[in-house]
């Protein structure tokens, strides 16, 4: 790998990093409503899903994402859709404030499932599967 090749995987992975996506700002609104562990799990999930798009892209579901665009196009929707379904369920749910008592708002979902919230947005972010594939 060349050094300008190298380069531009830093600055392209640190722009993904640092910008924010549906992840962070799920992390920050469960950190904010039900405390910090529940942001830890949903942090967990994110992060194994990320795994999971990036042993993806491995064995070639990138490959054939990036021949399909029918196929990526699919993924994207998927996303959008989940994405959608969790701003409704957010504002739902806005019995309580996010300055109210986290220990009210815990007991409304369970961390097992803040977790799998957080994988699911991982693997549904048409970002991630983007950068993957790219690389």
């Amino acid at each position: 790998m060349t050094i300008q090749t190298w380069l531009a995987f830093c600055a392209i992975a640190a722009l993904n990093i640092f910008s924010p996506g549906p992840a962070i700002l799920l992390a920050i609104s469960n950190g904010a409503t039900k405390g910090m562990f529940a942001a830890l799990c949903q942090a967990l999930g994110n992060a194994l899903g990320m795994f999971f798009v990036s042993v993806a892209s491995i064995i070639g579901v990138s490959a054939v994402l990036a021949a399909s665009s029918t196929a990526f196009t699919i993924v994207k929707i998927l996303g959008a859709a989940y994405l959608i379904y969790l701003g409704i369920k957010q504002i739902r749910s806005r019995n309580t404030s996010a300055l109210g008592d986290p220990s009210k708002q815990k007991s409304e979902r369970t961390y097992g499932a803040i977790f799998w919230e957080g994988f699911s947005i991982a693997i549904t972010n048409p970002k991630a599967i983007q950068y993957f594939r790219s690389h």
